[in-house]
């Protein structure tokens, strides 16, 4: 595995401005006297780690750290839990730390990261004052404009399941905006995905594909030099193939080198910048898999069909498994048989649908050929504008 991921990650050092930053942290921490709990938790940010120090509870002879991801780098709206949300909910924990320090280790420099620390054997799923008579963790939000509701710390203004008040959830059709429920309104295929603009309460038609005000998310601004592809904010020209995006260096280069990884094989970037694969596997289409079922023996991106290693997001023989055949007139485009349309006149087949590559702002000119900054400029004549 350790040649896979040498074969499909692409190191290049540029002469540029560093931009890793250091692990976000937020500590939640009980107020406490001293019958047991614990207090003074401080967390110091650092490259790759934070370093955690607290005052010794009375009592204790051990701790339990318990940490979850609040954020990945770059999302702006993920705060809706001081313990949840992306990129996981899960929460995890690190047993019977000895002393009352801990050193957190290969950490995702700009992600958000909350910490609680109690008295090893504590119940985890305790976030109250005092439940049962031993001492529990007083959840704390710390975010200005935050409310607690159930044991969560969520931003009433945007919450979809408690939009204004906690428990008042909006329909599947409707936004939370401001604290109240907005219908969406009806999007073209092309912007699909509605977004409150920061200077309007009402929702708006975006791709957040391509949109740089609006990549991935809601409200996700690419930073000054970077563009939105696929639902990433990428720096246009570091990686030298399309198919390879730039996923930032990791947090795991120094300043200044950065790192193209091809998502669809890559096991430290396998489907997304940062989803690494546990050990045992390998990414495949994207995917963490055992490393047995993931076709041994092929190039990256192919899979063992028989004594052939093919591409099943393309060959009509297997099209998405091995033995899945299409019919003599379809295609098979991402593993998945259908038959081409017929395009009317004055458009192009791209893919599996039928574009007018003389306007349309992610095939202008050509199939693929996507306009910078999708919004702002505009495909004219089969070229982008402004």
């Amino acid at each position: 595995m350790v040649g896979e991921n040498i074969k499909h990650t692409l190191i290049i050092a540029l002469a540029m401005a560093a931009l890793v930053a250091p692990a976000i942290f937020n500590a939640c921490t009980s107020k406490t006297d001293d019958s047991g709990q614990v207090t003074g938790l401080v967390v110091t940010p650092g490259d790759g780690r934070n370093t955690l120090k607290w005052n010794p509870a009375k009592g204790a002879t051990a701790y339990d750290i318990i940490w979850r991801v609040n954020t990945g780098s770059g999302a702006r709206n993920g705060l809706d839990g001081l313990l949840d949300t992306s990129p996981t909910s899960e929460s995890h924990v690190v047993s019977n730390v000895s002393r009352n320090s801990y050193v957190h280790h290969g950490l995702m420099n700009g992600w958000n990261y909350s910490y609680l620390v109690v008295p090893a054997g504590f119940d985890h799923s305790l976030l109250s004052p005092s439940v049962g008579g031993v001492p529990g963790v007083q959840l704390n939000c710390i975010f200005e404009g935050q409310t607690n509701c159930s044991g969560n710390c969520m931003f009433l203004e945007t919450n979809n399941s408690n939009c204004g008040a906690c428990g008042n959830a909006c329909s599947a059709t409707s936004s939370c905006i401001g604290g109240s429920c907005e219908e969406a309104p009806s999007c073209p295929a092309d912007y699909p995905d509605n977004c409150a603009p920061a200077s309007s309460d009402a929702l708006m038609c975006v791709d957040l594909q391509f949109d740089s005000e609006n990549c991935g998310a809601c409200g996700n601004v690419c930073e000054a030099g970077l563009e939105c592809s696929y639902g990433f904010c990428e720096r246009p020209g570091v990686c030298p193939d399309p198919e390879w995006v730039d996923c930032l260096g990791n947090g795991q280069q120094p300043p200044g080198w950065f790192v193209c990884s091809l998502l669809r094989s890559s096991v430290q970037d396998c489907g997304a910048c940062g989803n690494r694969c546990w050990v045992g596997e390998t990414c495949h289409e994207g995917m963490c898999v055992p490393e047995d079922t993931a076709g041994a023996g092929c190039d990256g991106g192919q899979t063992k069909c028989g004594d052939a290693c093919v591409d099943i997001t393309s060959n009509t023989d297997n099209c998405g498994a091995c033995g899945n055949a299409c019919s003599a007139v379809q295609q098979c485009v991402e593993g998945v048989c259908f038959t081409p349309p017929s395009c009317p006149v004055g458009q192009t087949l791209c893919g599996n649908s039928c574009k007018d590559t003389n306007t349309d702002p992610k095939n202008c000119g050509a199939c693929g050929n996507s306009c910078a900054n999708i919004g702002n400029n505009i495909c004219a004549g089969g070229a982008c504008v402004p």
